[in-house]
């Protein structure tokens, strides 16, 4: 199934919608004053400045290809930093207590809801730094970009296209998918019918090192029926590209705007270009998630 593209911009540590989110969820942690709650409170309280803690870390490191390629480092680090947040929680309760009695003492009016909207404005502003940041870092690239996890719908048409032969160096081009990540530009603009593929150097490289993939994968897309093609340059997957095809009950005018609606596995067809029998197909791989 598709992911919402709401949802890869909320997974997306350089995008607004991501900081939006953010500072909303610890503004609303914030709201809620540990001192007011039973001990179950503050438990339950602890575990979700833990867990949105380890969700923010888990998100960010998303940026970074070393982590990024590796969920069981990833994963680690994002508990750890969960598992710290909820062992300092009795020291942030404390000096959360003491900043609301200055607030008091000096009749601020709403002080929690004060406290609340501080914090969301420090996570935006700590947002907006990153963000300038990632720009500076990127601003004398020719093609500004950052990676981000492959959807599962496109990573599904692709090991679809490679397990249909085992000619044409499908066997480097599968340990690629292995480790692929989405190419997207800078601030989250999508490549709409393209998806641009990011794989490791250590990757093996495909003979001839430039050609397009001989299997085409054919699904319907919002109804309207496509083709997916799977470019290589350099010996490593580049792009997959999805064209509008002839409908046997006619051409659809209308064009297919934006990125394409992947369908179930069993939902797709795939072509050999070629005038030559296709092989047996391969066991296929399991489904990424």
């Amino acid at each position: 199934m598709q992911q919402p593209r709401f949802l890869r911009r909320l997974m997306d540590p350089t995008s607004p919608q991501h900081a939006l989110a953010a500072a909303g969820i610890l503004g609303a942690l914030t709201l809620i004053d540990p001192a007011k709650r039973s001990p179950a409170g503050r438990l339950a309280l602890r575990a979700g400045l833990g867990v949105t803690t380890g969700v923010l870390t888990w998100v960010s490191l998303g940026r970074e290809d070393g982590l990024a390629r590796n969920p069981l480092a990833r994963l680690g680090v994002s508990v750890g930093a969960a598992g710290a947040t909820m062992a300092f929680a009795e020291v942030g309760e404390r000096m959360d207590a003491a900043l609301m009695r200055t607030l008091v003492t000096r009749r601020v009016r709403n002080p929690r809801l004060l406290l609340a909207g501080a914090t969301g404005a420090l996570s935006l502003a700590a947002s907006a730094v990153d963000m300038r940041d990632t720009m500076t870092i990127t601003a004398h690239d020719e093609h500004p970009e950052h990676t981000v996890e492959l959807e599962a719908g496109a990573y599904d048409v692709i090991a679809g296209m490679l397990e249909f032969t085992a000619d044409h160096s499908s066997k480097a081009l599968r340990s690629q998918l292995t480790v692929a990540r989405e190419t997207i530009p800078l601030l989250g603009v999508d490549g709409g019918d393209t998806v641009i593929l990011s794989v490791d150097e250590s990757a093996p490289r495909a003979v001839p090192h430039t050609f397009v993939f001989p299997v085409k994968a054919r699904f319907r897309s919002f109804g309207i029926p496509v083709e997916a093609s799977l470019e290589i340059e350099d010996g490593r997957m580049r792009r997959l590209v999805t064209e509008l095809i002839d409908d046997p009950n006619g051409m659809h005018e209308e064009p297919m705007l934006g990125e394409p609606e992947w369908p179930a596995r069993a939902d797709i067809s795939f072509v050999l270009d070629s005038a030559e029998p296709a092989p047996a197909p391969l066991t296929p791989a399991p489904s990424h998630a």
